[in-house]
Formats: C-alpha cells, sequence, structure tokens
C-alpha cells in the first residue's frame, strides 16, 4: 500500500517505481485515497511515521507491526503455527515504547543545559536493561561525536558501547569501533587500540577502521615521548 504520496501525478510515479523495482516487486501495489485513508486510519493511528511498515493481522486482530525485514517472517510463522502471543507483543511494544521514550528525553536532557536531568535519565535507561545492540551502539556513537551534545556523558557513552560489545560477542566491528572510540576519548588509549585492531580484523577491508587504528597507535606513540615529571 503506497501512502503519503505528495506528488502530482503519484499515479505515474508509482507506476515508474513499481516498473523500475522489477522483479524486487513482484506483487500487487494499491494506492491509498486521495484523503489518505489508509495514512490516517493505519498508519497515523498505529503511530508509524516509518516507511515501509508491515501490519500482520491475525484473526482479526493486529498482532503485529514492524518493518518487514524485523520480524516479520517469525511472526508469521508463529501465527501459522498457532503460537503466537499477542499479549507478550503487546508487552514487548509497550517496554520498546518506554525505551524510545526515555532515549528522546535524554537526547533532548544532553543537548540542552541540563546535566543533572541527564543524569538521572542515563541512570533510568541503564535500568531498562536495553538489549538491542544496535539502538545501544547509535545512542552511544551519537553521545560520543555528536556537536550538539553539550553535557558529553563519556562514562554512560561507554557502558552502552561495552553492553553493545557484550551482546553482539566481540564480533560485530562498527560496534567495537564505537567501544574503541568511548576509550579513546575516555583517555585510555591501550584499551583503544586493542579494541580497534579486533574492529580491523573482523573487517579488514575496511579502511576507515585502518585508519582509525593508525591515529590511536600515533597519540599512543605520541604520548609515550611525552617527558614525564
Amino acid at each position: 500500500m503506497d501512502v503519503w504520496e505528495r506528488d502530482a501525478n503519484p499515479e505515474a510515479k508509482v507506476e515508474q517505481f513499481v516498473k523500475e523495482m522489477g522483479a524486487k516487486m513482484e506483487y500487487s501495489v494499491a494506492m491509498d485515497t486521495k484523503d489518505q485513508f489508509m495514512a490516517k486510519n493505519w498508519m497515523q493511528a498505529a503511530q508509524q511515521d516509518g516507511i515501509p511498515t508491515a501490519f500482520l493481522i491475525h484473526n482479526g486482530v493486529i498482532a503485529w507491526i514492524g518493518h518487514p525485514m524485523g520480524s516479520l517472517d517469525e511472526m508469521v510463522g508463529q501465527a501459522e503455527a498457532g503460537t503466537i502471543d499477542i499479549a507478550a507483543i503487546k508487552h514487548a511494544e509497550e517496554v520498546q515504547r518506554k525505551i524510545m521514550d526515555s532515549v528522546d528525553n535524554y537526547v533532548k536532557a544532553a543537548m540542552s543545559d541540563s546535566p543533572a536531568k541527564a543524569t538521572e535519565l542515563a541512570a533510568e535507561i541503564e535500568s531498562l536493561d536495553i538489549t538491542d545492540a544496535e539502538m545501544l551502539n547509535r545512542l552511544s556513537w551519537f553521545l560520543l561525536t555528536s556537536q550538539r551534545i553539550k553535557n558529553r556523558d563519556i562514562g554512560f557513552a561507554t557502558r552502552l558501547a561495552k553492553k553493545a560489545v557484550d551482546l553482539t560477542d566481540s564480533k560485530d566491528s562498527p560496534i567495537l569501533d564505537t567501544y574503541a572510540r568511548a576509550l579513546h576519548d575516555a583517555g585510555d588509549l591501550a584499551a583503544a587500540i586493542e579494541i580497534q585492531r579486533k574492529a580491523t580484523s573482523i573487517s579488514p577491508d575496511d579502511t576507515d577502521l585502518a585508519k582509525t587504528l593508525d591515529t590511536y597507535t600515533a597519540e599512543f606513540e605520541e604520548a609515550a615521548k611525552a617527558p614525564t615529571e
């Protein structure tokens, strides 16, 4: 179902898009009505603003909503087997909404002059025991690198990155890269180099990871040359 088209000739635009997709889109594509019935009564009603979004309907009830590349196949399999637990899904969605609200509120506090509020919200986020490694990694990287952050809590960012590393068994190079950056910014160059080496060993063709390792190594060697009092 195509929604939110704003082109002067939406039908032609959608037809051309489907044609260009070819074998990747071998299914029927419908278009929303001019008064945006589907957008208003499905997407907005479900508080969804991302495209694509899939709705799984089971026995006349919306059992699951999410990205088609997410858990859709798993949910369909459970529906077919009669093992789908809608109550558990709804609970997980509520937990996810609480996590997102806490993260959004923390980011706002970190970008403002509210260090006490940011500290309070950081503790709240850690108490939620987030197990989404990608979310932890994105938040940590944002806290470490965004110029909009006024209250940069390196310790919090490091803990988020470390948890993401643990959740992925130290096998995800971008997540290791984030953890190395956190250690670097915390002043632990030796540990940062060790973690960055792991990242480059996993993705040896990634030149950005290699350049970062070279930078950390050069900083470490330069620091070693500095006279000590």
